[in-house]
Formats: structure tokens, C-alpha cells, sequence
């Protein structure tokens, strides 16, 4: 597998079929929030990750460089957003040491200050820990629980157990 980096001036080819099939593909990773956060954060530079093989884009992912006051950060991607790499299917283990390994080398390249890369997949496994481990710095685990609201307010509510409902409530009363 071959691993290209480049700066954004265009989606990957592939990259909306890969979108398309990886159950894990959020709004981060649509190649138009990536033009708007270029667009409205001064000092940042979009670069994608391209994980190739012998049939083509295995995978992938982008990250936010940003320069501020002559250090940089690499967010991938800003706000949290997810920047965990898509990949097709049977690839991911692969893609994901591939992405680590060049965001390892970028931030090594361009001796970067901080910046984070949050790897939340709704479906999928999570970035193996030993890819994660290539990158410097520290590593965070953070939990969080996904609440369908599919069948209303009302529905959420009475799947809640009776203590939480309270403290919902106590919470919204005015002081």
C-alpha cells in the first residue's frame, strides 16, 4: 500500500464512492466542510492522506494545519471534529497504521506545537492502539453515549430511568 499526502485542492478520486460505503463516514468527512473551514479559519491548510493499492483508494482521511504565531498545530480534524480514516471494507487495520504513520511523519517535518486527532468511528472498531502509539504526545480516551431520537422527545424520555428525568428537569428550572 502506498501512502500520498497532498495539499487539498480536490477531493481523492474515489473519495464520495468511499464516503458513500464506510458505515463510519460522518459530515467531517465531506470534502465541502473541509473547503469552508479553510475558508473561514485564517492560517489553515487542508492536507488529505491517501492510502492506495493495487485496486485503487483503499482509505483515507484530512487534517487542518494550522499556523499560529509561527508554530503550527495539526488538527485532524478542528473542533473535534472526526478525522478518522475511511477505508474500504477489509482495509481499515491497514489504512488506519497508514494515516497514523503520515500524520507521525507530518508532525515530525514540521516539529508542530500540539494539535489533536479525534478518531470517533459510530460503528466501526476503534484506531488501533498501536497506531495510535506512533504519534507523539499523549493519547485520551474519551466516552460518550449516542442518544436516538428517532421517535421523538417524548419516546427519549421514557426510556430514561426516573432519577435522570429528574435531574433534567432541575437542571432546565429557572434558579
Amino acid at each position: 500500500m502506498t501512502l500520498r499526502v497532498r495539499t487539498l485542492d480536490g477531493a481523492p478520486e474515489g473519495w464520495s464512492a468511499l464516503v458513500a460505503a464506510d458505515a463510519d463516514a460522518t459530515p467531517a468527512h465531506e470534502p465541502a466542510l473541509w473547503y469552508a473551514l479553510r475558508a473561514a479559519l485564517p492560517g489553515m491548510r487542508i492536507v488529505v492522506f491517501e492510502a492506495r493499492d493495487e485496486a485503487g483508494l483503499a482509505g483515507g482521511a484530512a487534517a487542518a494545519i494550522e499556523r499560529r504565531a509561527g508554530l503550527r498545530w495539526i488538527h485532524a480534524l478542528p473542533f473535534v471534529l472526526p478525522g478518522t480514516p475511511l477505508a474500504r471494507s477489509g482495509r481499515r487495520a491497514e489504512v488506519d497504521h497508514a494515516i497514523a504513520g503520515a500524520l507521525a511523519e507530518l508532525q515530525r517535518d514540521l516539529r508542530v506545537a500540539g494539535g489533536e486527532w479525534a478518531c470517533y468511528r459510530p460503528v466501526g472498531e476503534a484506531v488501533p492502539a498501536d497506531a495510535l502509539e506512533r504519534l507523539g504526545g499523549e493519547t485520551r480516551w474519551l466516552e460518550a453515549a449516542v442518544i436516538d431520537l428517532g421517535g421523538g422527545l417524548d419516546e427519549m424520555r421514557r426510556r430514561m430511568d426516573r432519577k435522570t428525568r429528574q435531574e433534567i428537569a432541575r437542571s432546565a428550572a429557572p434558579p
